[in-house]
């Protein structure tokens, strides 16, 4: 009987199949690892993607717009300056942090739109950013320059494009039309494949481009 040994690393990836042959000749059913074994080998990248030879990924690593180009890529190691997300008690997120120990509140309406955000100090006299959206995503003053989270920020759906489109989920998500920008990959949850949310953005919404959940 053939023995099969799998390991994985801390984020449930296989990185290695230990592949024993069957012994022959064995009448006791016993899984045997007496015989020369073939092992395969598995290496995965920051992102959980398979970076083993044969394997290759089709990526939204860049967009341009006009005659301006952004590379999206990750990280390399540990950096000299960071800034990291923190959440809050009902798991929205709350406050942005960086590595010199400032914390700035994202302050989100009922909505789970970040409207305004304020530096956490008690010297703070007023917020230290405003932005405000229509229903379906679109900035109210869009001569202005935008946070990252803003609509749905809450939910953390970033806007960080350079055309303004939200990263919603598992697609893009257009707030100049209402709707996302490749078909739903659940099929019959909603209107059309590329409807955002039956179209009723203030009773309901879509975070994760898959399917409308209430919003109340």
């Amino acid at each position: 009987m053939a023995t099969r040994i799998y390991t994985y690393d801390a984020d449930s990836n296989r990185t290695a199949l230990t592949s024993y042959p069957d012994a022959r000749g064995s009448t006791t059913g016993t899984c045997s690892t007496a015989t020369s074994p073939s092992t395969y080998s598995f290496f995965h990248d920051q992102a959980d993607r398979l970076t083993t030879s044969g394997y290759g990924y089709d990526l939204f690593a860049s967009e341009t717009v006009g005659a301006t180009t952004r590379t999206y890529a990750l990280g390399s190691g540990p950096a000299s300056s960071w800034t990291g997300n923190i959440t809050g008690i009902g798991g929205d997120f709350a406050a942005v942090q960086t590595d010199t120990g400032a914390v700035t509140l994202q302050l989100a309406n009922l909505h789970g739109d970040v409207v305004a955000t304020v530096d956490d100090s008690t010297s703070a006299t007023s917020t230290a950013s405003y932005a405000e959206s229509t229903e379906f995503g679109t900035p109210y003053f869009p001569s202005s320059a935008y946070p990252r989270y803003s609509w749905l920020g809450a939910k953390q759906r970033s806007r960080d494009t350079l055309s303004g489109l939200t990263l919603m989920g598992v697609r893009l998500y257009d707030p100049n039309i209402g709707h996302f920008l490749s078909v739903d990959p659940v099929p019959g949850c909603s209107d059309n494949p590329y409807d955002y949310a039956h179209q009723d953005p203030y009773n309901s919404f879509d975070p994760d481009g898959k399917w409308r959940k209430p919003r109340w």
